[in-house]
């Protein structure tokens, strides 16, 4: 195979595969290319920003994703802080690691409908070990 991207905008790379002993070109794939989205925290498997919460309180790990789009890239969330305020508390929690702690989810679990709950300064680490700050990630409990 012979890889033949094009340094002009609005072309299509193409991907040639060549028959190995007489190099003559057997099948060309073109591809396109697309801009990455950035990074962004996720609750858990929760789509959106907002969820039931019975599906709120399923949830195990805060993610990154990139919205919007198929591409995946292996980082960690490293910390985050969690903050929530109603009626009857007013949290704000530094949590280390990806995990959402089960004092967390009993927060979740005792406040009203209506409720939002936010993650703020999320970093997270890509495996070159560059350190990244994602969007704050606010929710809703319904």
């Amino acid at each position: 195979m012979m890889a033949m991207p094009y340094a002009t905008e609005g072309k299509k790379m193409r991907l040639a595969i060549m028959d190995k002993k007489t190099q003559k070109v057997l099948k060309t794939v073109y591809f396109s290319r697309d801009n990455v989205p950035a990074p962004a925290a996720q609750f858990g498997k929760l789509s959106g920003t907002e969820g039931p919460r019975k599906n709120l309180l399923e949830q195990t790990a805060v993610k990154v994703i990139f919205p919007n789009s198929l591409y995946c890239y292996p980082y960690t969330v490293k910390q985050y802080i969690f903050k929530m305020k109603h009626a009857k508390t007013d949290i704000t929690r530094p949590v280390l690691g990806n995990h959402i702690p089960i004092d967390i989810l009993t927060e979740i679990k005792n406040a009203p409908d209506g409720t939002f709950f936010e993650l703020t300064d999320i970093k997270a680490i890509a495996p070159e070990c560059a350190m990244h700050t994602l969007p704050n990630l606010k929710i809703k409990i319904k």
